[in-house]
């Protein structure tokens, strides 16, 4: 069972939470296409893919004076009201519905940022920079699930 796998990654320490939201993950996976589940993973994947095996520096930060377009601001911006919520609703202990409920705000910025934004430009500063933002967007999951167990993912 995928969803199982995704959740232990994250949360083998707590063996009732790891239950529980490998439940409620099958189930949104057994929703089909249409499923918040499966949009936010739709959209989490493309940040994902992008840094995943770049050689960066892992302690990076975003710096806000690099962004050349409001996709990269909007992002941003999105990403820290969902880590803010994630962070005052309890982070990794929230349930599936209101991990969604918080991370479909990126789904939109991110689209837009990947419709407009060419992440690998010359300029090395404003490339580690936008990978820096993508590692932080990627990492909304941690304390969840690894979705990159679940199929489609």
């Amino acid at each position: 069972m995928p969803a199982v796998r995704a959740v232990l990654a994250e949360r083998g320490d707590d063996p009732a939470l790891a239950a529980s939201t490998a439940a409620q993950l099958q189930a949104g996976l057994n929703a089909g296409d249409g499923s918040p589940l499966r949009s936010i993973m739709t959209a989490l994947s493309r940040p994902t893919r992008i840094v995943r095996g770049k050689a960066g520096d892992a302690a990076a930060t975003v710096n806000t004076a690099l962004f050349e377009n409001a996709e990269e601001k909007q992002l941003h911006a999105a990403y820290q009201a969902v880590s803010q919520q994630l962070q005052g609703s309890g982070g990794s202990s929230t349930d599936v519905a209101g991990w969604l409920a918080a991370v479909q705000a990126l789904e939109g910025p991110i689209n837009a940022f990947f419709d407009k934004v060419f992440v690998m430009c010359e300029d090395e500063k404003v490339r580690a920079n936008r990978l820096a933002l993508l590692r932080d967007v990627a990492s909304v999951a941690k304390g969840f699930a690894d979705l990159s167990q679940l199929p489609g993912f």
